[in-house]
């Protein structure tokens, strides 16, 4: 995938650096702004950006009949894909995506990567072994579909 986007980049680059500052920062924030929509949609499809779904959350074991706790069948990382957590950031030499809070960025990463995390942030609390559930990254068509957003910025005919 790093490949292709230098590819991109080399193909881009010149016709971008051509253009004035403020017209490359609009593109910027096209850019990052399609980039967040795309991860959203996908994180709320529950998939990765190979097309795989995400491993299952593991369900908590139920109490005795009298006790029962009840599950709900929501999707995992909800507020995750809210733009208060998954912010666009662009200025006139680059376009990203991330999770600016600490917290958040340390939950994210642990999916991301599949790192072992305490359940809670007590001591007492146990560690787990979280599956790899990939939330920020790019899809495959995201390439031509990037190709696509230089190219109709370019040419807005």
């Amino acid at each position: 995938m790093a490949d292709e986007l230098e590819q991109l980049e080399d193909w881009i680059g010149g016709l971008i650096q051509q253009m004035q500052p403020a017209e490359r920062r609009k593109l910027a924030r096209a850019v990052s702004l399609d980039l967040r929509r795309d991860n959203v949609d996908r994180i709320g499809a529950q998939k990765n950006p190979d097309g795989s779904s995400y491993t299952p959350r593991k369900r908590a074991p139920l109490r005795s009949k009298s006790g029962r706790m009840k599950r709900r069948a929501d999707a995992m990382f909800q507020k995750l894909r809210k733009p208060a957590y998954l912010t666009a950031a662009h200025d006139e030499s680059e376009a990203s995506i991330g999770f600016p809070n600490a917290t958040v960025s340390r939950v994210a990463r642990v999916h991301q990567d599949g790192l072992r995390d305490r359940v809670a942030r007590t001591a007492d609390a146990p560690i787990v072994a979280y599956p790899k559930r990939v939330l920020v990254g790019f899809s495959p068509g995201y390439r031509e579909r990037l190709a696509d957003l230089v190219l109709a910025h370019l040419n807005p005919g």
